[in-house]
């Protein structure tokens, strides 16, 4: 299921950037990510109403509904043309032979590590962190994921509106990041606060880490047709396998005696953050670029 699902947002992502016109593809990206986010709102519903095998045939029965609706699927003109001049396609290694074009590539996928410090650790560890912080009732990791997605879905949405308003993909995702790393200070920072206030406090900590699909776009507008689409498939996975080295950072500092888990949090959130407003500072804006290229 994992492979399968790997690859459809960066696919998808691209087709709506390549077709759609250059001053509002970033709504197009927009309601794109905002809707596939909101599958795991219905998730997280589906996973506390029915038994997980049930929850299961739910899923396969939308995506195979999924299947039938990606046949009406066409082509880019953009691609199109890639193929028929016969220049290789896809291949990865152009990213890495060019210093330039690694240089890019590597920042555009540190952007979008802040991402998954948020859903990885705040998240999947919300029961542990509640306790942690003396939340008054019950904290569940499938109600986090619920209030999160929201915002998250919100959030998708909300960032494409900022960048095209402010016609810039940088200074919407700088305003986002700086967003998230305040909302994730307060979050764990909720001492002794009712279970409403802190799934209130994801619902917010998920719209101000919904610059994901700007991301992306960014990345993809980085780079010619004949490999905008590997670009847009691999950075959202590589981001995604962050997850392994930001789990591992925060179980070693929370290892340590002299730190509590709510500090491990906070020490890995602000490394992560770091280094993702980095990254963003020093890509270039990609706005106003004409995609209809090669490289």
């Amino acid at each position: 299921a994992g492979v399968g699902l790997a690859g459809e947002l960066g696919v998808g992502v691209t087709i709506v950037a390549e077709t759609m016109p250059q001053k509002i593809r970033g709504y197009g990206t927009s309601i794109l990510a905002a809707t596939g986010v909101l599958g795991a709102v219905v998730a997280g519903m589906v996973g506390d109403i029915f038994y997980w095998r049930h929850a299961f045939w739910v899923g396969g029965a939308l995506g195979i509904l999924l299947l039938l609706l990606r046949i009406g699927t066409y082509e880019s003109e953009m691609f199109v043309n890639a193929y028929q001049s016969k220049n290789e396609r896809g291949n990865i290694l152009k990213l890495l032979r060019n210093k330039a074009s690694r240089k890019t590539y590597v920042l555009s996928l540190l952007v979008g590590i802040p991402v998954f410090f948020v859903v990885t650790i705040l998240m999947q560890m919300a029961p542990s962190l509640a306790e942690e912080l003396n939340i008054n009732g019950a904290v569940t990791t499938g109600k986090a994921v619920v209030y999160i997605y929201l915002g998250l879905a919100c959030g998708d949405v909300l960032c494409g509106v900022v960048s095209q308003k402010l016609k810039s993909r940088k200074k919407a995702i700088g305003i986002f990041q700086v967003a998230s790393l305040l909302i994730s200070l307060v979050y764990l920072n909720l001492h002794n606060q009712s279970n409403t206030l802190f799934y209130v406090v994801c619902f917010i900590m998920g719209i101000s880490t919904g610059y994901w699909i700007v991301m992306i776009t960014m990345g993809a507008e980085q780079f010619g047709t004949n490999i905008r689409a590997t670009v847009a498939t691999t950075i959202p996975n590589f981001v995604r396998g962050a997850a392994i080295p930001i789990s591992m950072l925060y179980g070693f500092i929370g290892g340590l005696e002299k730190f509590t888990i709510i500090q491990a949090a906070i020490i890995t959130g602000l490394f992560c953050f770091a280094i993702a407003i980095y990254a963003n500072f020093a890509l270039p804006e990609t706005f106003h670029k004409d995609l209809d290229y090669l490289e």
